[in-house]
């Protein structure tokens, strides 16, 4: 019985006993179970960061973090946080010593001269000195396109020499996921605007960026993406070269209004893309708040279907109408990621293609709008919903703001250390 009250003792208070410094800050999940650590952190004046919901007091935490203590989901957010936090600050102080390490001849470092750094440092820089272009946020980026382990996605940095969309594709082959979820992150700020004629047979769609989300919802902002929206539909323009050109309502040209929002709000402002549809049909606009929209060329059925479609579009996320619509590259590629996940069962090479083959037509049902189930009743899919209400879908396009920009990271202690020297 002692011995049992002895292991536990060790497993709960073990880590403190080796401990030769107090430390900087504690950490608490459950505020309400660990009062008594928070006593104490108190007396010794140890700063505390807990996570407190409606069922606890915030008295003595000083870094409050408003959550569910007892949820898998949030307690993975917070451990994925912290270990982004350690992976950062272990790269950092890396970086510092291989900085100053870099300041001596390499030669003397390497054969340990007179003078030479501790052997710790010296390993540290001969096992990172071919990874030290994988960066923490590199991790991160490949993290949240996978939604694989922090480990797992800076091996295949490594193997790839960095290369993000190779180490992507080594994971998924690796590991099985099924589909890259990169197109959901969002990169860039701004906003997406549509217009549609009175008579419903033009309409345009377009992507306007900013530096920030603060501007994306400037009144000026706003009024210069649904003017170009409506001078795209009206005009035509045929690149954005020719846009520029375009006169807008107010008497300006678009490079000239650009220009004008730029010198008011003091951020960078950018016609990313844009599309137009004229039909004999209808067009039909759908903006999911305004941050993603979707234009919609159809023929037949009622305008409630047609708006259920759009919104069924910015849901579901296909990539083309039908499967023969498939581009051939994209197709080849996940050709490629399947067959090598399904070489690793050992089956023979027949049983192989067919799995291959079954795992393509999967795919195909799940990336076009005719083989989804309807997302407002998924024992449907979309292609006999549309067959019954004799609607057909001429062609679809969907803007989703910042996706797949690459969003610049500030250093700001790196700026106001630089600031500081001058």
């Amino acid at each position: 019985m002692m011995q049992r009250e002895l292991e536990k003792l060790d497993r709960s208070l073990g880590g403190i006993k080796n401990m030769q410094s107090l430390p900087t800050a504690i950490f608490v999940i459950d505020v309400g179970y660990q009062k008594g650590a928070i006593v104490e952190a108190q007396k010794l004046s140890i700063p505390v960061i807990g996570v407190v919901d409606t069922n606890h007091t915030p008295l003595g935490v000083d870094y409050v973090i408003p959550g569910n203590d007892d949820s898998s989901q949030a307690i993975r957010l917070y451990a994925r946080g912290m270990a982004d936090a350690v992976l950062e600050g272990r790269e950092q102080a890396l970086n510092e010593i291989v900085a100053g390490l870099k300041n001596r001849r390499r030669k003397q470092f390497l054969i340990g001269q007179k003078g030479r750094e501790p052997l710790f440092f010296r390993l540290c820089f001969l096992k990172e000195w071919k990874m030290a272009e994988i960066t923490a946020g590199m991790v991160k980026d490949l993290r949240e396109a996978t939604g694989l382990g922090m480990m797992d996605c800076k091996k295949a940095l490594v193997e790839t020499d960095g290369d993000f969309k190779a180490a992507e594709e080594l994971l998924r082959i690796k590991s099985g996921v099924k589909a890259s979820k990169a197109a959901s992150r969002v990169a860039a700020e701004g906003l997406v605007s549509a217009f549609i004629s009175t008579d419903g047979k033009v309409g345009a769609l377009v992507e306007v960026n900013c530096e920030t989300d603060f501007m994306a919802k400037n009144d000026n902002f706003m009024a210069f993406a649904s003017n170009l929206a409506q001078a795209i539909a009206q005009n035509n323009p045929s690149d954005a070269e020719a846009l520029s050109s375009v006169v807008l309502a107010g008497g300006d040209s678009v490079e000239d209004a650009r220009k004008a929002l730029i010198m008011k709000l003091g951020e960078n402002v950018s016609v990313r893309r844009f599309v137009r549809y004229s039909t004999t049909g209808k067009v039909v606009a759908y903006l999911h708040g305004s941050k993603i929209g979707v234009l919609l060329d159809i023929s037949g059925g009622d305008d409630a279907l047609g708006k259920d479609l759009a919104m069924h579009i910015a849901a579901s996320k296909p990539i083309c109408v039908s499967k023969e619509q498939v581009p051939q590259e994209l197709l080849d590629t996940e050709r490629k990621v399947y067959t090598a996940q399904a070489a690793e069962s050992g089956k023979p090479a027949n049983i192989v293609e067919k799995m291959v083959d079954g795992r393509i037509a999967k795919y195909l049902a799940e990336v076009t709008l005719l083989g989804q189930p309807f997302v407002k009743d998924t024992d449907i899919l979309v292609e006999k919903l549309l067959s019954t209400h004799g609607l057909k879908v001429n062609a679809f396009q969907m803007f989703v703001v910042g996706e797949g920009i690459e969003k610049a990271v500030v250093d700001y202690a790196a700026e106001v250390a630089a600031a500081a020297k001058v």
